[in-house]
């Protein structure tokens, strides 16, 4: 089925409290990521919550890239929402490497399947 965009959704645990605690760690990580789509940025932030957790976001006109990391925990998510024609699967190797994850969830989803009218 043809769709608009693609969504790949991803979690990684077993990493480093001190990597996922890091606001520059996260937002090299964006950017390797937003390479692998081969995007270019336009927006990027990253901001901690004190000792909970450390977010970012990069935008672009045809992707987005969101992580939430929780050092205690040693987990990170990701999302990256692209459109259709781009490759999302090379991200994964991406985020093992900058968290140094020992396990990692990934699910990828169709959005926007198209139909004929």
């Amino acid at each position: 089925m043809e769709t608009v965009a693609r969504q790949l959704l991803v979690e990684l645990s077993g990493c480093p409290a001190s990597v996922l605690a890091d606001k520059a760690v996260l937002g090299e990580a964006l950017g390797s990521t937003a390479r692998a789509l081969g995007i270019h940025v336009i927006f990027t932030h990253v901001c901690s919550t004190g000792e909970d957790s450390v977010t970012g976001v990069a935008m672009a006109d045809v992707a987005h890239v969101v992580m939430k990391a929780w050092p205690k925990e040693g987990m990170v998510t990701a999302d990256i929402m692209a459109t259709a024609s781009l490759q999302t699967s090379p991200c994964i190797e991406r985020l093992l490497a900058a968290f140094n994850a020992s396990h990692h969830i990934a699910l990828e989803i169709g959005r926007g399947a198209l139909h004929e009218c």
